[in-house]
């Protein structure tokens, strides 16, 4: 169990509101592994601004496990995929870079490059370049609950959803049982305390699952608004009531409907004893890629590869 939660690790305290410092020896007896950190949550200014103009959650958290009870159970036993997907399905609306835990972690705030490379082996038959798939793949395995609380926070501020009433009440009650338990493990007996420890752990789990939930139906609505009026980024006054950086997040992902899109291009001539569908390893400016031969391409001919999406053609 660590000290910013796994799948079923210890009480995601990051959920449930901002987390203070933790003395050294509480988080030993938490199985803590490092130093605790500050996480947003979308409150005070941000959280008007978003009750002045922005949209309700479809779905409230008490109705969702009826809603879709599959997905919520999937969200319970293994709540990284939820999260991890849609992460990724939000970056691709907003056109973001990733950022672990959405920003939301002070300690965390450097963007990943898309195009860059984790490993790329001339040998290797099955090469994945993209290191910010990677680090959303062990985010959402390592840390699923801060995971879940920066995908709630970026689709609030990027997509103008704001507080319910009753998820407020629920978390807060959440919270509160966790202080509850602390209290009683500090002031009565140990077993005691550890017993309504796991009690509130599985509330956790359960809440977790919901937010996972309605999250995803929410997102479901999302896409389909802005496939057909594409991403037009958050309303003017939840822009200025954003911290910098997210501010500064949300604004890359902005773009102009009549600005292009530059792609790169790069020629590659088809090696000896290379044919189509093979394997081919390549230089780029961001390093050594793999690529595959474009069907119909024989050795010696010419063909284009998109430095982008990694995609060939012929010549």
């Amino acid at each position: 169990r660590g000290c910013l939660g796994s799948a079923w690790g210890g009480p995601p305290r990051e959920l449930f509101g901002s987390v203070a410092a933790v003395a050294p020896r509480q988080r030993r007896a938490h199985g803590g592994c490092g130093p605790a950190v500050s996480m947003k949550r979308v409150e005070g200014g941000l959280a008007n601004a978003l009750q002045q103009e922005g949209n309700d959650w479809r779905y409230t958290l008490v109705c969702t496990p009826f809603v879709d009870p599959i997905c919520c159970c999937v969200g319970c036993v293994c709540p990284c995929i939820l999260a991890y997907r849609q992460r990724r399905e939000m970056l691709n609306i907003t056109k973001e870079r990733y950022v672990c835990c959405a920003g939301i972690c002070l300690c965390c705030t450097k963007p990943w490059e898309d195009q860059q490379p984790v490993m790329c082996v001339e040998s290797c038959s099955c090469c994945c370049p993209y290191a910010a798939t990677w680090a959303t793949c062990l985010e959402s395995c390592l840390c699923p609950h801060a995971a879940t609380l920066g995908n709630r926070y970026m689709m609030q501020t990027r997509f103008n959803v704001r507080n319910d009433r009753c998820d407020n009440n629920l978390l807060s009650v959440a919270a509160c049982c966790n202080l509850l338990a602390d209290c009683w493990g500090a002031c009565a007996s140990a077993e005691s305390g550890a017993q309504l420890k796991h009690l509130t752990d599985c509330l956790h789990v359960v809440l977790c699952s919901c937010m996972l939930v309605q999250q995803q139906l929410q997102l479901s609505d999302i896409m389909r608004q802005t496939t057909a009026n594409g991403y037009e980024g958050p309303k003017q006054k939840v822009m200025e009531e954003l911290p910098p950086k997210q501010r500064s997040m949300a604004q890359s992902g902005i773009r102009s409907p009549s600005q292009p899109i530059h792609r790169a291009e790069l020629e590659v001539v088809c090696p000896p004893e290379t044919g189509s569908g093979d394997k081919v390893h390549i230089e780029t400016p961001h390093g050594g890629r793999c690529v595959e031969v474009p069907s119909g391409a024989q050795p010696g001919d010419r063909f284009k590869v998109d430095l982008l999406t990694l995609t060939s053609s012929l010549a």
